[in-house]
């Protein structure tokens, strides 16, 4: 019986992608796979004309400016990022609630 060589040792990740980045990547995942959805739905639904893809690019920009505190928050490494991800995911399309999700990435951070 031959004997299998040993499996290869784990990757390293890089330093960047810990468990904070991991939770706000898929939170901005979630938030992109709702947008493209709902605009592809309301595009299929007998829509004439050619102006579907216009809306996705003129919407791909917004999508970042709604995860702006999501990107800040990481970025700065603020605690309770969680915090942070709900509020911006469930109350940010309120201008009120991005604001509050914005002065919580933007607040100062206990020295390490």
């Amino acid at each position: 019986m031959t004997q299998l060589p040993p499996p290869p040792p784990p990757r390293p990740q890089p330093p960047w992608l810990n468990t904070e980045m991991k939770a706000i990547l898929i939170a901005i995942g979630g938030v992109v796979i709702v947008i493209i959805g709902s605009a592809v739905a309301s595009n299929s639904e007998g829509s004439q004309g050619a102006g579907g893809g216009t809306g996705l690019i003129l919407l791909l920009p917004l999508i970042g400016l709604y995860c702006l505190p999501l990107i800040i928050g990481a970025s700065r490494r603020v605690p309770n990022l969680g915090s942070l991800i709900v509020v911006n995911i469930f109350l940010g399309w309120t201008f009120v609630g991005w604001v509050v999700a914005l002065a919580m990435a933007a607040r100062s951070a206990p020295q390490r």
